[in-house]
């Protein structure tokens, strides 16, 4: 479970765009990792090459929440994780990459040492916002839709695809 604060939205002229976000990673191929939602582009759900979580030690007594970590917004895609990741300046991590409906992404370290982002990018300028709920007539997600969907990681290139819901203010030129 992460933590979270609210912050209201608000402008006119919705938008939906594609962005790429370059990271300037040393990705390991090895490594275990979790790149797109559910696993794999089937969607199974399945970690096939499992060998510590069994139905034999998944439980109340086994298992809780450890630690959170600081966000701008509610978190409904799912996060994506990496190990072995080199970050300019910070050194190699296992990283947690989280995506919020304010229209950020954080990547932190996966055992919340540091508990702060190794980074964060908002997609949020120059009067860009996130989009009211209401706007989209949208009664699942509130106060604001932003990155609702699970990114994806291109580990060959270290780039990770997302798609950001954002809305113009009103003359803004885009």
């Amino acid at each position: 479970m992460l933590n979270h604060e609210r912050r209201p939205a608000s402008s006119r002229a919705t938008r939906c765009a594609l962005v790429l976000v370059v990271l300037a990673l040393g990705l390991r191929m090895e490594a275990q990792r979790m790149i797109t939602s559910q696993y794999d582009n089937a969607r199974t759900g399945a970690n096939l090459h499992e060998t510590s979580l069994t139905p034999r030690n998944v439980n109340a007594q086994h298992l809780g929440k450890i630690f959170t970590l600081p966000v701008d917004g509610d978190i409904y895609a799912q996060p994506l994780f990496l190990s072995g990741v080199e970050i300019p300046g910070k050194g190699r991590h296992d990283v947690l990459f989280v995506a919020t409906e304010h229209d950020s992404v954080y990547a932190f370290d996966a055992y919340g040492n540091p508990g702060s982002p190794l980074w964060q990018v908002s997609f949020l300028k120059d009067g860009v916002t996130t989009v009211p709920a209401a706007d989209a007539h949208c009664p699942f997600i509130a106060p604001e839709i932003g990155i609702t969907s699970t990114p994806v990681i291109d580990p060959s290139t270290g780039t990770l695809y997302v798609l950001v819901r954002t809305k113009d203010r009103p003359g803004r030129r885009a």
